[in-house]
């Protein structure tokens, strides 16, 4: 099972700003019409999605559900149930991140897609994402919820293709070197 990551940053590393606001995300000139930087694709590699409960606050706040035809899991150290307005599109799951992927690799999932600024860092610290494709948007925030943070851990990664596109937006995937030499 592949596990992944798709994620905007500011280009000094930030996710969201310290309100876990993404405003700064929806722009007009970041907003073409035709290009989704390559989003549509990834989610098409994906069969279900692994969200941590602050990230989940901010997606149901959008005006319409993004993830229609996918299996969303919010994973919560504490909070044991998704609102009763989502109870039919989108999982709860208390527990580590390790026994939630041990449990969607049981059910057959093939993609899990990771998201959430301290899942992921969660994920990382405990060698668990596979892929990594982080957007650079062309602004510096100055203050927010870091991506990575002090991990703790130092993990290698491959280069698989950058691609900058029109708007300023410099994309990167990375793939997971386990046992590099």
């Amino acid at each position: 099972m592949k596990t992944a990551v798709f994620i905007a940053t500011s280009l000094d590393g930030f996710i969201a700003r310290p309100d876990d606001s993404i405003d700064w995300l929806m722009r007009p000139q970041y907003l073409i019409e035709g290009e989704d930087y390559g989003y549509a694709d990834f989610m098409s590699s994906i069969t279900c999605l692994m969200m941590g409960r602050r990230t989940f606050d901010v997606v149901r706040q959008f005006d319409s559900w993004p993830y229609v035809d996918k299996r969303l899991i919010v994973i919560s150290k504490s909070v044991a149930a998704v609102p009763s307005d989502f109870q039919y599109r989108a999982e709860s799951f208390v527990g580590s991140p390790s026994a939630l992927l041990q449990q969607l690799e049981a059910d057959g999932e093939q993609g899990v897609y990771i998201d959430g600024g301290q899942l992921i860092q969660s994920c990382l610290q405990a060698d668990l994402i596979d892929e990594l494709t982080v957007t650079r948007l062309p602004l510096l925030l100055g203050a927010g919820l870091s991506l990575f943070g002090d991990l703790g851990v130092e993990l290698a990664f491959e280069h698989r293709h950058t691609q900058s596109y029109q708007s300023g937006l410099v994309q990167s995937r990375y793939r997971r070197l386990r046992n590099p030499d």
